[in-house]
This record gives C-alpha cells, sequence and structure tokens, in this order.
C-alpha cells in the first residue's frame, strides 16, 4: 500500500503536513478532500478532520502536529535542528503558531471575529499591529541564519509559513517588504519544499 495523504488544498494544517513531506522528500499519494463531503476521511479515520495520512503499512495519522512528530522520528529526519534546546524551542514555536498566529491570520484573511461577525476597520487595524508584533519576532529570530533554527528548515518554519502562506496576496507582499528577512525565509522555505 502507498502512502497517502487526505487533504483540503486551502487548509494551512494540510499545507503543514504537504511542506513537512516535501522537505523530506517523502513522496505520497494524495487525495484532495472536498469540504463539503468528508465522507472518505470519516471512514478512513472515524473522525472528519483533515490532514489525514495513511501509511504503507496501513496505520492512519490524524492532526497536523502528530503527523509531524512522526517524520521526525526517522533517524534521518531533516525537520529537526540537532541540539536538544533547539528541538525542544522548534516544538513550542510551533505550538505557538498554532495558538496565536493561525487564528490572527483567519481573521484578517476572513474579516470576521470568531463568532462570524464582520470586522470593523478599527478591529482590523488592531489585529494587523499584533501581526506585525509577531512578524517582528519571527524577524528576530530569524538573526540566527536563513531558517528560525538556523541552517535547514524545521517543522517550526513549515508551521509558521503554512499560516503566513494564507495571509491575502497584497497583505503578504506587505509583510516582505515590512520583514525582509521573513521575506527571504519565506522564499527559501518555499524553494526548498520545491514549490515556485
Amino acid at each position: 500500500m502507498a502512502r497517502a495523504l487526505y487533504h483540503i488544498e486551502r487548509c494551512p494544517y494540510c499545507e503543514k503536513v504537504r511542506l513537512a513531506l516535501a522537505i523530506e522528500g517523502i513522496g505520497y499519494e494524495s487525495h484532495v478532500i472536498d469540504p463539503d463531503d468528508r465522507s472518505e476521511v470519516l471512514r478512513l479515520s472515524g473522525q472528519e478532520r483533515v490532514p489525514v495520512l495513511v501509511e504503507e503499512d496501513g496505520s492512519v495519522l490524524l492532526e497536523s502536529n502528530r503527523i509531524m512528530q512522526r517524520l521526525v522520528e526517522t533517524p534521518d529526519s531533516k525537520l529537526v535542528p540537532s541540539s536538544r534546546r533547539d528541538q525542544s524551542l522548534t516544538w513550542v514555536l510551533v505550538e505557538r503558531a498554532d495558538a496565536i498566529l493561525a487564528p490572527l491570520f483567519y481573521r484578517i484573511r476572513s474579516r470576521r471575529d470568531p463568532e462570524g461577525r464582520a470586522l470593523s476597520d478599527e478591529d482590523l487595524s488592531v489585529l494587523r499591529r499584533r501581526l506585525q508584533e509577531e512578524l517582528a519576532v519571527i524577524e528576530g529570530i530569524l538573526e540566527r541564519g536563513p531558517f528560525l533554527f538556523g541552517e535547514c528548515p524545521t517543522v517550526a518554519d513549515v508551521a509558521v509559513h503554512a499560516f503566513l502562506n494564507r495571509l491575502p496576496r497584497g497583505e503578504r507582499d506587505t509583510v516582505t517588504i515590512d520583514f525582509p528577512r521573513v521575506g527571504g525565509w519565506f522564499k527559501r522555505v518555499q524553494q526548498v519544499a520545491g514549490r515556485p
């Protein structure tokens, strides 16, 4: 049985797994799921969330961070730094991306609050300032090297990139101008993953 990824194209959690697989050089059968029909995912995994990775041995992995944890368990994984300290900090940044960046990017992109109400211009300005603060932190981390934890991309790069990639194009272009290290880093992650 070939490894298979069940995913939705525009889902940042699915993008994390696609990027991780690309950087690791791991091939898979791609099964793009219609967001309105998740019956195949439900049949495979007993739940409707994506991504779902079915391994060659038939085991089913759920949730993007768990899938990435499994990927880095291989001895030749490229997605974790060598130092134990940086390995721990890498996962802290992955969790921060999920807890802070994901909802922030979603609200800016959708222009809606968590209850689904339209955001005012003032609310959007507050969110954009908060995004600027988060990006300033990432810009500072990138003083260490071309990627968040040195010379090679890690799961932290994958997680932050996946969410940043979901910003509207104009917003993302502004980010690359205001934060040149982040802009260069964004392109490097794309290149390492074999993306245009």
